[in-house]
């Protein structure tokens, strides 16, 4: 069984996780233009990888003998049904940014489990590559190059 302190800290990941936007957009229907089918792929997987995630620190929970604790509801993110991306996308990159932080300060705290350690590492890493995607997706469009 893992220590106490450790399944807090992958507790706590774990409602961060299931309060992330990105786990909302399985529920929503966030617009995205077809001409950006791009952007739309990207909302799928993080979505996909959000849902996963949960899955994979609730697994190592039960694993290391812990249980889940309860979830508070989050209306924070109850708006997103039928928003444009460009809407949604600067709360996107904003709860990666903060998930990123969640994820760096939690990683000295479970150094003693290494599985727990493991877990966070490629969670963190998922989150950094999502955030490069949202971040490219919010970077603005250069004009097109004039003909003479």
């Amino acid at each position: 069984m893992a220590s106490p302190e450790i399944l807090d800290v992958l507790n706590d990941l774990l409602n961060s996780e299931r309060s992330s936007l990105a786990l909302r957009l399985i529920e929503s229907d966030v617009f995205v233009s077809q001409s950006s089918a791009r952007a739309a792929e990207i909302m799928r997987r993080m979505a996909r990888s959000a849902l996963r995630h949960c899955q994979q620190l609730a697994s190592l929970i039960y694993d290391l003998g812990g249980e889940i604790g309860p979830h508070p509801a989050n209306a924070r993110t109850a708006h997103l049904h039928f928003q444009e991306l460009g809407y949604v996308l600067p709360g996107l990159v904003a709860d990666h940014e903060n998930c990123i932080s969640r994820y760096k300060s939690a990683l000295p705290k479970l150094a003693a489990s290494s599985r727990a350690v493991s877990l966070a590492n490629r969670i963190l890493a998922q989150h950094q590559v999502d955030l490069q995607d949202l971040q490219s997706l919010s970077a603005p469009v250069p004009p097109l190059a004039q003909s003479a």
